[in-house]
C-alpha cells in the first residue's frame, strides 16, 4: 500500500468515526424511545433498523469486523421486534431490563472507535454479539412480554424530532470562528466610514452658512467689493456640492459596507450556532445508565430542543448538564417502593427545558419529581461537614439554606460512591455558570421535586451589557449579571447599613452585601457632588450569589463583542476581558463573579494557626488489602500524592495496627480472610476512640445490596474497582482529611 493510499484509509476512517458517532448517539436515542411505552413503536423500529443496517455497511468499508458483526446482530433484534409486535402478539414495552443488552452493545461500539486494534475491544464486541443474538432468539410472533401499554402513551422523544433535511458540511469551528471574529473587527471600520460621512455632511453644512454669510455681504459692500465677494460666494457654492455629493456616497459606501459586515458576520454566527439538541441528546441515556445502576426506573422527558445556541456554549454546558441529571437521579429521583408508597408513579421523571429569553439569553432548567430539598436537612449537612458554623446555621432562611447545595464539598449522602457523596456536583454547575456569564436558581419543596433554573447569554462573542461609570472611568458588566438598578437613599432609611461588620442593603424583605465598585477594583473613589442625596446600586448576580454594588451612574445598556484577555492579563482581578461598544470605544468588562468572591474574601475572617498547624502535617494512611499487588498499587498512589501510608495484611492485621497506632484515615478491600472490610468498619465504628476514624472501601463487590451493606457498616465511602480512578480516590481521601 503507498502513501496516498494510507492518507486515503485515513481519512476514510476519520470520517467513520465521525459518522458512526452521529449515528450510535442516535440509536441510543430511539432505544430510550422504546422504553417509553409508545404506540409508534414500529415506526422507531424501522428508523432503528435503518440505521443499524448504515452502521454496518460504514464500517465493513474501514475493515471494522466487530463493530459490523453488532450491527448485523442488532438488525436481527430489531427486525424480529418490529415483527412480533406487527402481529399483535407482543405486548409493548418490554420490560426496560430488556433493553440492558442493546444499550450494552451501542456503549461498546462508541468505546470501540477510540480504541483501534484494541483486541480487548474486539473480543467484548463479539460477546455483545452473541448476547443480541440470543436476545433474538426469544422473539417470534407469537411471544409476549409481561408489560402493558396504556393506549394513550405518548410519541417517544426520538420520533418527536423531525430528521435534517438539509445539506451540511462539516466544517472546523475554529475557522468559522476565525471568520466571524474578522467579521466584528470590521464592525469599527464600518462605524469610522459612517463617522467620515458624518463629517462630510457637516463641512457641506458649514460651506452652506458661509455662502449666506457672503450672500449677505455682497448685498452690504459697495459696488467695488462686489465682484470679489460673489467669486468667493461661487467658490463656496461649488464646495458644497462636492461636499454635498461626498457626503451622499460616503453615506452610500458606509450603508453597504455595514449591511456587508452584518452579514457576514450573522452568516458566521449562524453556523456556529446549534440546536440544543445536541447537548441534550445525553441526557436520556446518561440518566437511564445511573438509575439502572441504582435499582431505579426514571424517564427524560425534553422540550425545546430546537432552540439554538453558540457552540461554545453548548460545550461549557456539558458538564453542567452531567452534574444536573446524575443529581436528579442519585439525590432527587426516589426507589420505585419509595415512590408507591409516596403515591407517585414507579417511575420517577425528569423534565429538561429550554427556551429563549429576551435579550439574547438562554432559559435552560432541569427538573425532577422527587424528593426535593429540605432546608433543615440541608443545613444539619453543611454544619456536620463544617461548611457553616452553628450561628450561621441558626439565622439562615429556607432560601437560604437551599443555595447550601452549591457549596465547595457540600453533600447529603451519607457515603461517598462514583456518583455521589462527593461534594463535587452543583458546586460543579455554579462554577462553570459563573464562567459563562450566567445565573443560576433553585425551586422546590420538600417531596415534590426541585427544578434548577439556569439563564445565560445564547453567545459568548457577542453580548449586550449595562455601561457604568466608576472613578471618571467606564466599566461594563454583562446583562446577564445584571438583576436590578436602583436608586437608593445615601443616608437614612432605604440606605446602606453595617450588619455583621459588612454593609448591606434591604430590598424586598431580603439582606444583601454591598460594596463600592471603586473599592473592589482598588480605584481611587471620586468625590460625590454635595447635591446628590442618592447612590446608584446595581444589583448583580453570579451563579446563585448576588452582590449590591454601588457605582457612580449607569450610562445605559448597550451590545459589545468580547475581547477576553490573554498572557498575563488573564490575572487581572475582577476583570474579564475588555469590549469592544458599538461606537468603536473599548470598556473594560467586568467579573461579577469575581466580583462577588473579592467581596466575600474581605468580610471573611482568616484562618487560625492552630489550622494550619494541622494543615502542615503528613497525613497518616493505613491500607488494608489482602492482595499483595493491589496493596503496592494503593500505597504507592497515596505516597505519591504526598501521604505517609502504611499496610496491613488482611482486616485483623489492620484492627490490630489500629489498637496501637494513630492513623488519619482507613482504606480497605472488602473480601479479605480472618476479618473482612464490612467486618472491620463495624469495629471501628464501635470503638469509642476510633469511631469517627473515616473509612474508604475499595471492592470489586459493584452490586447495589454491597453498597447499602457498606453504608450500613459505616464506611464514608465505596469505591468499586472494575471502575477504579486513582484521582478519584485521591478525591475522595481529600475530602475526609
Amino acid at each position: 500500500m503507498d502513501a496516498s493510499e494510507r492518507e486515503f484509509l485515513e481519512r476514510l476512517r476519520a470520517t467513520f468515526e465521525l459518522e458512526a458517532a452521529d449515528i450510535l448517539a442516535e440509536l441510543a436515542r430511539e432505544v430510550i424511545g422504546l422504553e417509553d411505552e409508545a404506540p409508534k413503536a414500529e415506526i422507531v423500529l424501522r428508523s432503528a433498523f435503518r440505521r443499524a443496517h448504515s452502521l454496518k455497511g460504514a464500517a465493513r468499508a474501514v475493515g471494522e469486523s466487530g463493530i459490523e458483526t453488532v450491527c448485523q446482530a442488532l438488525e436481527n433484534v430489531f427486525a424480529k421486534l418490529r415483527d412480533a409486535l406487527a402481529a399483535g402478539t407482543l405486548v409493548w414495552p418490554p420490560p426496560s431490563a430488556w433493553f440492558d443488552t442493546p444499550h450494552r452493545a451501542l456503549d461498546l461500539m462508541a468505546k470501540a472507535l477510540g480504541n483501534r486494534g484494541d483486541k480487548t475491544a474486539d473480543a467484548e464486541l463479539t460477546r455483545a454479539a452473541g448476547q443480541l443474538d440470543r436476545l433474538a432468539e426469544g422473539l417470534h410472533p407469537g411471544a409476549a412480554t409481561p408489560c402493558a401499554c396504556p393506549p394513550d402513551a405518548p410519541e417517544p422523544q426520538a420520533c418527536k424530532q423531525a430528521p435534517e433535511t438539509s445539506r451540511s458540511l462539516r466544517i472546523d469551528p475554529a475557522r468559522l470562528a476565525a471568520i466571524l471574529a474578522g467579521a466584528e473587527d470590521m464592525i469599527p471600520l464600518g462605524l469610522s466610514t459612517k463617522d467620515q460621512a458624518a463629517s462630510l455632511l457637516a463641512m457641506a453644512e458649514l460651506a452652506a452658512a458661509l455662502k449666506r454669510s457672503l450672500d449677505a455681504l455682497i448685498l452690504a459692500k459697495n459696488e467695488a467689493a462686489r465682484p470679489e465677494l460673489s467669486a468667493l460666494a461661487e467658490g463656496l457654492g461649488r464646495l458644497e456640492t462636492r461636499a454635498a455629493t461626498l457626503c451622499h456616497q460616503s453615506s452610500q459606501g458606509a450603508r453597504a459596507l455595514n449591511r456587508l459586515i452584518a452579514s457576514v458576520g450573522e452568516n458566521a454566527k449562524s453556523a456556529l450556532m446549534r440546536p440544543l439538541t445536541s447537548l441534550l441528546e445525553i441526557a436520556p441515556k446518561l440518566a437511564r445508565d445511573v438509575a439502572r445502576d441504582q435499582g431505579k426506573e426514571v424517564l427524560v422527558k425534553m422540550r425545546g430542543v430546537r432552540v439554538m445556541a453558540d457552540r461554545a456554549v453548548l460545550e461549557a454546558l456539558r458538564d453542567p448538564l452531567i452534574h444536573l441529571v446524575r443529581n436528579a437521579v442519585d439525590h432527587g429521583i426516589e426507589t420505585p417502593e419509595e415512590r408507591l408508597a409516596l403515591g407517585k408513579p414507579g417511575r420517577g421523571l425528569i423534565t429538561i427545558g429550554t427556551s429563549k429569553a429576551e435579550s439574547g439569553m438562554l432559559h435552560f432548567s432541569v427538573s425532577d419529581d422527587g424528593r426535593g430539598l429540605d432546608p433543615a436537612t440541608l443545613i444539619e449537612s453543611a454544619e456536620r461537614k463544617g461548611l457553616i458554623d452553628r450561628e450561621a446555621a441558626a439565622q439562615m432562611t429556607p432560601d437560604e439554606a437551599k443555595r447550601l447545595v452549591f457549596l465547595p464539598g457540600f453533600s447529603t449522602s451519607s457515603i461517598v460512591t462514583e456518583i455521589s457523596g462527593r461534594g463535587v456536583g452543583l458546586d460543579v454547575v455554579r462554577e462553570h455558570i459563573e464562567k459563562l456569564g450566567g445565573i443560576a436558581e433553585l425551586h422546590g419543596d420538600p417531596g415534590r421535586g426541585l427544578t434548577v433554573d439556569i439563564h445565560l447569554p445564547m453567545t459568548l462573542a457577542i453580548f449586550r451589557g449595562v455601561l457604568v461609570r466608576c472613578a471618571s472611568r467606564s466599566f461594563i458588566m454583562p446583562s446577564a449579571n445584571v438583576v436590578r438598578i436602583l436608586r437608593v437613599p445615601r443616608a437614612g432609611e432605604g440606605a446602606p447599613r453595617i450588619v455583621g461588620g459588612r454593609p448591606t442593603l434591604v430590598v424586598d424583605g431580603k439582606v444583601l452585601a454591598c460594596a463600592g465598585l471603586a473599592e473592589l477594583l482598588g480605584l481611587p473613589e471620586q468625590p460625590s457632588p454635595s447635591a446628590s442625596e442618592h447612590l446608584t446600586v446595581l444589583f448583580t448576580a453570579a451563579a446563585d450569589r448576588r452582590l449590591a454594588l454601588i457605582v457612580d451612574a449607569v450610562l445605559g445598556e448597550t451590545e459589545a463583542r468580547a475581547k477576553p484577555f490573554g498572557g498575563i492579563l488573564r490575572q487581572v482581578r475582577n476583570i474579564s476581558g475588555a469590549a469592544l461598544l458599538g461606537s468603536g470605544a473599548m470598556a473594560l468588562t467586568l467579573d461579577a463573579a469575581g466580583l462577588i468572591k473579592t467581596e466575600q474574601a474581605g468580610s471573611a475572617s482568616k484562618g487560625t494557626p492552630k489550622a494550619a498547624a494541622q494543615a502542615a502535617r503528613r497525613k497518616s494512611v493505613l491500607v488494608a488489602e489482602d492482595t499483595i499487588t493491589s496493596r503496592m498499587v494503593l500505597q504507592n498512589i497515596l505516597e505519591a500524592a504526598g501521604y505517609a501510608a502504611h499496610t496491613a495484611v488482611d482486616g485483623q492485621d489492620a484492627w490490630e495496627k489500629l489498637q496501637t497506632s494513630d492513623f488519619d484515615l482507613v482504606v480497605s478491600d472488602v473480601e479479605m480472610p480472618r476479618l473482612d472490610g464490612f467486618e472491620l468498619t463495624e469495629r471501628i465504628r464501635a470503638d469509642k476512640r476510633l469511631g469517627r476514624l473515616p473509612v474508604v472501601l475499595v471492592t470489586s463487590l459493584a452490586s447495589r445490596a454491597d453498597r447499602e451493606r457498606g453504608g450500613a457498616a459505616g464506611a464514608n465511602a465505596y469505591i468499586v474497582k472494575g471502575g477504579f480512578d486513582q484521582g478519584n480516590l485521591l478525591a475522595i481521601v481529600a475530602k475526609f482529611i
